[in-house]
C-alpha cells in the first residue's frame, strides 16, 4: 500500500511544472514529456484579443526527428489533431487564444496537443520498425536460445531507465554481458546513439552492439556515429553468422 499523503503527492507534482519569463513569454515546463525524453513546453503571450499559448514549434520538431515527414497532407493530419482539441496548428506550430481567466487550463490542452503531434512519428514508424525488430529477435532466439532476455529494464549513467530490446547473459544466466539494439533507418540514430551511450557510461563491462537494416537508408557516417557509443555495429546480413561465432561466451 502506498502511504504517501494526497497533500505531500501534490505538493511533489506542482513543484514539477516550473514557469520563467523568456523572450518568447511567460515559459510553462510541464510534467508532460515527448518521444525524446524532453519535457513539454508552453509558451504564453499577449495579444489585443486576449492570451495566446503555444508550443513554439517544439511538438512539430520532436514530430520530424522521430520520423515525421513535414509534407502538405502531414501537416493537415496534425491540424485535425491539434483541432480536436480546440487548437490551431499553423507554421508548425500548435496554439490556442484565450481569456486570461482561461490561461492555466489552455497550457495544459496546449501542451497535450504538442505533445500528441510529436507522438503522431511513432505511429509513423511503428510497423517497419517493428518488423526488423521481429527479424532480429527470431534470428537471436535461435542462435542465443535460453540466455537471451527481451525489453529489460536498464538503467544510464543520467539515471534514466530505459527498455533494452535484447539483453545476453552469461553462460549461468546471473548477468548481462551483451545489450544488442537493433537500428532500423537513419531516423533511429540519433535518439539511439542517445541511449546506448547513455547506457554505456552506466556499464562499461557490458558489450554495446547494434543490429542495423543494412537494406535501408543508413549512411556511412551514421555507423561512425553508432560506434562511438557501441562495441560493434553489425549488419543484419552478417549478424547471424556473428553471433554464431559464440562471441558472447
Amino acid at each position: 500500500m502506498c502511504k504517501i499523503a494526497p497533500e505531500q503527492l501534490e505538493r511533489e507534482i506542482r513543484s514539477l511544472v516550473v514557469a520563467q519569463s523568456t523572450n518568447l513569454g511567460i515559459e510553462i515546463e510541464l510534467p508532460l514529456v515527448y518521444p525524446s525524453g524532453e519535457s513539454v513546453r508552453v509558451f504564453v503571450t499577449h495579444d489585443g484579443a486576449g492570451c495566446v499559448i503555444h508550443d513554439a514549434g517544439f511538438g512539430a520538431m520532436s514530430f520530424a526527428a522521430y520520423g515525421g515527414k513535414t509534407s502538405k497532407s502531414a501537416a493537415q493530419k496534425l491540424s485535425a489533431v491539434a483541432a480536436k482539441y480546440g487548437c490551431d496548428f499553423k507554421n508548425d506550430r500548435v496554439s490556442r487564444l484565450c481569456a486570461e481567466d482561461q490561461v492555466a487550463i489552455a497550457c495544459v490542452v496546449v501542451a497535450n496537443v504538442s505533445r500528441a503531434i510529436a507522438d503522431q512519428a511513432l505511429d509513423i514508424r511503428r510497423h517497419p520498425e517493428n518488423e526488423f525488430r521481429e527479424v532480429v529477435a527470431d534470428m537471436l532466439k535461435r542462435v542465443i536460445g535460453r540466455r537471451l532476455r527481451s525489453n529489460e529494464q536498464v538503467y544510464g549513467a543520467s539515471g534514466r531507465s530505459y527498455r533494452i530490446p535484447h539483453l545476453i547473459l552469461d553462460q549461468n544466466e546471473e548477468k548481462p554481458i551483451a545489450y544488442i539494439m537493433p537500428v532500423v533507418n537513419r531516423n533511429a540514430i540519433l535518439p539511439s546513439f542517445a541511449e546506448l551511450f547513455d547506457i554505456k557510461k552506466a556499464s562499461p563491462m557490458v558489450l554495446n552492439d547494434v543490429v542495423y537494416d543494412d537494406q535501408s537508408d543508413i549512411r556511412d557516417e551514421d555507423r561512425k556515429l553508432l560506434a562511438d557509443a557501441t562495441d560493434q555495429v553489425i549488419p543484419f546480413v552478417n549478424a547471424s553468422r556473428h553471433f554464431e561465432k559464440n562471441v558472447y561466451a
